[in-house]
Formats: structure tokens, C-alpha cells, sequence
């Protein structure tokens, strides 16, 4: 039973690590394009595609943390 529960939480580990390489490369690929930022569902302040992409990566960071 651990075992399976290891190699399980080992496989969402892996997959969470391929998310976070793929949003680098977005990032990466996206630098400088600017879209609209929004705030309460309502349009906000311009971002970058890169700083969003950046975001999202950096919260999936935090779930790797132990």
C-alpha cells in the first residue's frame, strides 16, 4: 500500500515538474507580449504573457516544497 502511494505521489510530482518546465518555456516564448491583466474579474493594469506565465509557475513551485 505505501508503495503504491509512493510511486503515485512520485508521478504527480513528475507531471507538476514537466508543468513548471512548459511554463518556463512559454514564458520564455512570450516575452515582452503584453495582455491585459485583470482583477476581480474586471480588466485591470497591462501585464506580460511572461510575468503571467512566470505566476503560475511560482505557485506550482510552492506545491513542490515539503
Amino acid at each position: 500500500m505505501r508503495m503504491s502511494i509512493r510511486d503515485s505521489m512520485l508521478a504527480v510530482y513528475e507531471r507538476l515538474l514537466a508543468l513548471i518546465r512548459r511554463l518556463l518555456a512559454l514564458a520564455e516564448e512570450n516575452q515582452g507580449r503584453i495582455i491585459t491583466g485583470y482583477t476581480h474579474c474586471m480588466p485591470a493594469q497591462p501585464i506580460t504573457l511572461d510575468h503571467y506565465f512566470l505566476a503560475i509557475a511560482e505557485g506550482c513551485c510552492l506545491l513542490t516544497r515539503t
